[in-house]
């Protein structure tokens, strides 16, 4: 598999139609950050860049329609490259939430320190 940048145009349909799959709806483009990597027809992810020395791992999705080995394969591909990428841009850390057992393990396995407890997510809209 190759990994290429995310260009909303030639990916933002797939993006949607993945996410949407599994959630009620996707995010609209203009939630979506600069940085995105995707691995074609497979999975995708972004960094959300912070005026500090975090950025933050969002938007990590992958097709329901492939095979899961082809997608884990994905989304490991899509994660190196993000990591990479942080690094290359001078962040010191990274962040992710996700109560979704693979994504937490994906997470652990790449070097993530892990905390198991539960979280609330609050988001307001303006």
């Amino acid at each position: 598999m190759t990994v290429e940048r995310y260009e909303e145009a030639k990916h933002y349909a797939d993006f949607a139609k993945w996410y949407t799959a599994r959630l009620n709806g996707a995010a609209g483009p203009e939630f979506l950050p600069k940085v995105g990597f995707v691995s074609p027809g497979v999975a995708m992810g972004f960094l959300y860049q912070t005026d500090s020395k975090i950025v933050f791992v969002e938007g990590m999705v992958g097709n329901p329609d492939v095979s899961s080995a082809v997608r884990k394969a994905g989304l490991d591909e899509v994660s190196q490259a993000l990591i990479a990428e942080a690094r290359a841009l001078g962040f010191k850390a990274m962040h992710a939430t996700s109560d979704v057992k693979a994504i937490v393990a994906r997470a652990a396995s790449l070097g993530f320190a892990v905390d198991p407890s539960q979280y609330t997510c609050m988001t307001l809209f303006l």
